[in-house]
């Protein structure tokens, strides 16, 4: 898991100014009756920019959706409990369905208080349910809040993950397996429950993180013992496996720079 940027200047116009108010009256013209019925088209508009945001990759695993799943617009605050947020830009990723429906479905442990329904729920104030992801002033008291919680599952969007784990290599089982790194405290419960919540050390991502891992490391091989071009080549290739468009980023650049500390 790598940290992503959401780019503020492509907001699909779904999900901000007018789109955002309509989105918004979706909900509150259920909010009678307390039973809410969502449209994945609503969300569904969001999944071109966020597929570009993660290089198609699973903002979770970093699978190649391709690879795995076709990729979901995933919910990282699960709409069934948080149902002011279904229509969220800000509560929006992409995942691939494994990570997403077989694993995470509705789950989300918090370590502090859960979030509360925004008062602006019961009025008929524009606004005020999730920030329009445009608003810089309301995305900022919005990601307060969510921080507040103490959530137990990382957001790529909201932190930089890769502190939280470590990657462990077996040759012999031909494996790699996630670790929280943090020893201690709330982190390494966060980190700890990211993992089994995810399921990131189900069979398929061993196998495949495995395969990565023997390319890198054939690539240090050269860069440790060979000189001039061969090493060149081994040094640009090991770059490339570690910029954030590459499946298993995350796991690359430990390696790399935790466990071999290669100079590239």
């Amino acid at each position: 898991m790598i940290q992503l940027t959401r780019d503020r200047s492509r907001v699909p116009a779904a999900f901000t100014g007018a789109g955002h108010v309509a989105n918004e009256g979706r909900l509150r013209r259920q909010l009678p009756a307390r039973e809410f019925t969502f449209s994945s088209a609503v969300w569904k508009k969001a999944k071109p920019r966020l597929r570009r945001e993660s290089a198609g990759k699973c903002a979770y695993c970093e699978s190649a959706t391709e690879a795995v799943a076709h990729g979901d617009v995933e919910h990282f605050r699960p709409k069934s409990v948080y149902w002011w947020l279904a229509y969220c830009y800000d509560n929006y990723l992409f995942a691939c369905q494994i990570c997403n429906e077989s694993y995470k479905g509705d789950r989300f442990p918090v370590a502090a208080a859960r979030m509360r329904v925004p008062r602006a729920s019961a009025s008929s104030r524009p606004g005020g349910l999730g920030p329009d992801p445009t608003d810089a002033a309301a995305v900022a008291r919005f990601l307060e809040r969510c921080a507040a919680e103490k959530p137990l599952l990382a957001d790529p969007y909201a932190i930089d993950p890769e502190p939280l784990f470590r990657w462990t290599a077996d040759e012999t089982l031909g494996e790699v397996r996630i670790e929280p790194r943090p020893r201690v405290g709330y982190v390494r419960r966060q980190a700890a429950t990211t993992i089994t919540e995810l399921g990131l050390n189900r069979e398929e991502l061993l196998f495949w993180r495995f395969r990565h891992y023997m390319i890198l490391s054939g690539f240090r091989l050269v860069i440790v013992k060979a000189a001039g071009l061969a090493r060149d080549v081994a040094v640009d290739r090991v770059r490339w496996l570690m910029e954030g468009e590459q499946p298993y980023a995350a796991m690359a650049r430990y390696f790399v720079r935790e466990k071999w500390s290669l100079p590239v």
